[in-house]
């Protein structure tokens, strides 16, 4: 009697960055082939493990995944200065007969998704326009005080030619005097 394993695609790790209660990378590993459980004490996460699979296969209702809106998913929700979640899943792909069309060849397939928080960036690229402007200002502003500069050195030029022609006529007129006497 010739017994034939029926390998079928099944998941070999979940990466976890970002996502909901795994701020830092967290890489699942040890899936059976044929029966998992996930289990620990409440509020370890194990919810958030099921969710992170929902998400990487591309489920759109949000309510399945317990969250209100993208933002709940990424790691308290971009507070805590990570404003992305991503989630890989690794599957076994070895039997050919039971893998997606086009990807016989390869002995793993890896999906992942992402989500970036968006709104971080906006205000960034607000503060770097506002910063351009107060430069650009800077930069008339120094335009501007060099011409005055310039224009206040030709005006103290213009002076001292002017005291120093006054007092050589003074000076001509103070001899023209002394002859005199």
């Amino acid at each position: 009697c010739l017994v034939l394993s029926a390998l079928k695609m099944f998941i070999k790790s979940i990466v976890l960055d970002g996502f909901k209660s795994y701020g830092q990378r967290t890489e699942i590993t040890g899936f059976d082939e044929q029966f998992n459980a996930i289990t620990g004490l409440n509020g370890s996460g194990k919810s958030n493990i099921l969710d992170s699979i929902c998400f990487v296969l591309g489920i759109s209702n949000l309510s399945h995944v317990r969250a209100a809106s993208l933002q709940d998913l990424i790691f308290k929700s971009g507070q805590a200065g990570i404003n992305k979640a991503t989630v890989s899943i690794t599957f076994d792909n070895r039997n050919a007969a039971q893998c997606p069309p086009g990807f016989e060849n390869f002995q793993e397939i890896t999906i992942t998704r992402q989500i970036i928080f968006t709104e971080e960036i906006s205000p960034k690229l607000e503060k770097l326009r506002e910063e351009r402007a107060q430069y650009l200002e800077y930069q008339r502003v120094d335009r501007e005080l060099e011409h005055m500069l310039g224009l206040y050195q030709v005006w103290q030029y213009f002076q001292s030619k002017h005291a120093v022609e006054n007092a050589e006529l003074n000076l001509e007129a103070g001899n023209k005097k002394s002859k005199q006497f």
